[in-house]
């Protein structure tokens, strides 16, 4: 087992609480990233994203005040995150939406 720190050097590498964190926060995988959000706690989304099994490494965000809607689709519509699922993505994928997907699963009857 390795030396323990002191009490002096816990100090030394303690950094302050910040009050919940409000921005746009990103998810990183692999230097890739891989969904991004946002949030008026980010701490607590990120907590959230690892306990649903979001496979990411690292995160980063940056901070904001007001509406972070704009700023949020800008970052989207940029970086393409893979996990990001969203009706606008969706469709700029390509992709049929949510709802259009579960409205053929009732027509056909096939199993959810």
């Amino acid at each position: 087992m390795s030396t323990l720190l002191t009490h002096a050097e816990l100090l030394a590498l303690s950094r302050p609480v910040e009050p919940r964190k409000r921005g746009i926060y990103f998810l990183i995988r692999s230097g890739a990233v891989v969904y991004i959000g946002q949030s008026a706690h980010i701490m607590g989304r990120i907590s959230i994203h690892a306990g649903e099994g979001k496979a990411f490494d690292a995160w980063c965000y940056v901070p904001m005040e007001g509406s972070m809607d704009a700023a949020e689709r800008a970052y989207i519509d940029a970086l393409d995150p893979e996990l990001n699922d969203d009706p606008i993505t969706r469709r700029r994928r390509g992709l049929p939406s949510a709802a259009t997907v579960g409205r053929r699963r009732i027509k056909t009857g096939a199993p959810r």
